[in-house]
Formats: structure tokens, sequence, C-alpha cells
């Protein structure tokens, strides 16, 4: 192993690899011109604690880097463009779902620490870990990164 591997492996504070996220305006703009309304919300488990937020999502069969998460004014929103590969085969026997879009808005309390969010996507389940301060925030905005 050379000595940048090494070095590079010692000061891996976060989990897992980084993956390039998609172009972040593509997918706000094919958000924006979804007029059929064909986005779907995932269904969410949402933890509370004295300490932090806990959100869970069940968003099967993405990539990390299919996802957008930010926070806003108090409103966490998970945007979700997947490409489908089934859309390279001619015709189906059974074709029973067909998602490509999720979008969900979570209202969060304003004691939520934005600086200090963490996300990871793993078998499905996209888990969201939100850590709660003593005093309020104002106008935070916060782009995260899912691992």
């Amino acid at each position: 192993m050379k000595k940048s591997d090494q070095t590079a492996e010692k000061n891996n504070v976060y989990p897992g690899t980084f993956v390039r996220q998609n172009n972040m305006d593509k997918l706000k703009d094919e958000f924006l011109k979804d007029k059929n309304k064909i986005t779907k919300k995932p269904q969410v488990n949402l933890i509370e604690s004295n300490h932090a937020i806990l959100i869970e999502m069940a968003i099967p069969g993405v990539k990390r880097e299919d996802f957008l998460i930010e926070v806003k004014d108090d409103i966490l929103t998970v945007h979700v463009l997947h490409e489908d590969a089934s859309k390279d085969f001619v015709a189906f026997s059974m074709h029973e779902f067909d998602c490509n879009k999720y979008k969900r808005s979570i209202q969060l309390p304003p004691n939520a620490d934005y600086a200090f969010v963490s996300a990871k996507y793993n078998d499905g389940l996209l888990t969201i870990y939100i850590p709660k301060t003593n005093e309020p925030f104002i106008n935070q905005q916060n782009t995260i990164i899912v691992y």
C-alpha cells in the first residue's frame, strides 16, 4: 500500500465511500416539470429523542447518487430521481411497478442542528440522523450527502 493510500484511509471521517451525486440542477428541473404528478411519497418512520431525530425512508431499488437531500427553513426534503434500466427492454411479460421519482418533505423542530446531519442508504432504507441543540437555529440551509 502506498503512503498516500494509508493517509487517505486513516483520515476517512465518514463511513462508506463518497459517490458523486447526479447533476442537482437536472434533478430539480425534473421535479419542477412533473405535471403528471407521478412522483411517489416514500413511507417514513420518524423517531425523536431528547438529543436527535432519526428518519427512516423505504426507497428500494435506487442508488446513493440518485438522492438529493436538502434542509431549508426547518423543512427536510428528499428528492430521488432514478434512471430506470428496464426502459431498454422492448416488452414486459408483467410490469406492476414503475416509479423513478420520489419526493418527501418533513417539517423539523426549530432546534434541529443541520450542520451535522448524516445520511446513509443501505438495502433500500435511507436513514437520516439529525442531532438537536439547546437553542433554535434560524434560516439554516444544507445539502446532505448520502453515504
